[in-house]
Parts: structure tokens; C-alpha cells; sequence
């Protein structure tokens, strides 16, 4: 019954070593794209009375699909960690930028917000 219980633990200790590397795994395989996104800085700022933006929110697309989201004060820094592979990352007033994210590697892409 004592072996029995020990084999069982041992099993168990196994699994949980292994589920543990293969997080330890995916996430070694994710690249990074980081970057800020600096406020309003064309014609409508000229105007009278207009403001400045607080936040930001930058998108990350993968085609037409939304991978990921957030939104910053303006020149903060943003950060998503993904798969590899092409992506476009998009701002307020800006063009979407094409990215490449490569494993274990970081991209940074400035976004310029030109407020038009």
C-alpha cells in the first residue's frame, strides 16, 4: 500500500513538472511589440480650444482579427506579447504598420498620432 501511495506522488510530481515546463515553453516561444503612442500632433491640434488626448488605445490585429487591445496615456508604453508571425498594429488617426514578431525577440513601433 506504501509503494502503492509512492508511485501515485511520484506520478503526480511528474505531471505537474511537465505541465509546469510546457507553460515554461509557450511563453519562451512569444515575441513582443512594444512601443509608445504620442497624442494628437497635426492640423486639429492648430484649432481653437482643442485638446490634447489623455489616452490612447493602440489595436493589434492579425489580418482583419483583433489579437489584442490597450489603452495608455499618450506617450506611455504599450505591450503585447504574441505568437510569432504578421501583424498590424493600429492607433488613433495613425495608418495600421505591418510587424513581424519573431519568438523570443521584441519589435518597438512608435505610433504617431496625427489627429486629422
Amino acid at each position: 500500500m506504501v509503494d502503492e501511495t509512492r508511485k501515485l506522488g511520484v506520478l503526480a510530481l511528474l505531471a505537474l513538472l511537465s505541465l509546469a515546463m510546457g507553460a515554461c515553453t509557450s511563453t519562451a516561444s512569444a515575441g513582443v511589440v512594444t512601443g509608445t503612442a504620442a497624442p494628437c500632433s497635426g492640423l486639429a491640434t492648430t484649432a481653437p480650444g482643442a485638446a490634447h488626448a489623455t489616452h490612447v488605445t493602440v489595436r493589434l490585429y492579425s489580418g482583419q482579427t483583433l489579437v489584442a487591445s490597450e489603452t495608455i496615456w499618450t506617450d506611455a508604453k504599450y505591450r503585447f506579447s504574441v505568437a510569432p508571425g504578421t501583424y498590424y498594429i493600429k492607433g488613433p488617426g495613425a495608418p495600421a504598420e505591418e510587424v513581424v514578431i519573431r519568438a523570443g525577440r521584441v519589435v518597438t513601433d512608435n505610433i504617431l498620432n496625427l489627429c486629422m
